[in-house]
């Protein structure tokens, strides 16, 4: 009785976040380029335990009232992001290729008030090519730059207040 009360939970749980985990079985779907049964299935598998892990271990209130506007703002932040891995891609290869390079260390102060939301912005910061969030402090992060030119900091601070923090705070662009 115990087991069925507990599955009878989970299936609750689960397709309460249908839009969640819609959303991240596509994006495993995305990052795996593959369309098949094998892949939805591990996807939506590895959606469902990221979903509870997430719930159990990490946040202290339900999942589905941690966003404002979850379905719609996640999806903006992921599109965004996608987007925007691509473009750095193509831009650091450009720069790697014409040796235009110019390492150093930028320190960028964040206007996110949830600790959540700015390790989320150090990860997407990391994730895209020619920058790596190495340290974070508080509100600021300290971000390896591959290209950062002193004259051009604001503008890369910009970029990333415009195009990534204010989709985590629930803005649009």
């Amino acid at each position: 009785m115990r087991t069925s009360h507990t599955l009878f939970n989970l299936f609750r749980k689960c397709s309460s976040s249908f839009g969640t985990l819609t959303l991240l079985t596509v994006f495993w779907l995305l990052l795996n380029e593959e369309f098949s049964l094998f892949q939805i299935i591990l996807g939506m598998g590895g959606s469902i335990t990221a979903l509870l892990f997430t719930e159990k271990y990490l946040l202290k209130e339900e999942y589905r009232m941690f966003y404002a506007n979850h379905g719609i703002n996640l999806l903006k932040y992921v599109v965004t992001l996608l987007f925007q891995i691509y473009l750095s891609g193509g831009m650091a290869l450009y720069r790697l290729f014409a040796n235009e390079v110019k390492v150093r260390m930028v320190n960028y102060e964040s206007d996110l008030d949830d600790d959540f939301f700015i390790c989320v912005l150090a990860v997407s910061i990391t994730l895209t090519p020619g920058t790596v969030a190495v340290d974070k402090l508080g509100k600021n992060l300290q971000v390896l730059c591959l290209h950062c030119p002193k004259e051009n900091e604001w503008q890369w601070r910009k970029d990333i207040r415009e195009k990534l923090e204010n989709l985590l705070k629930g803005g649009t662009r």
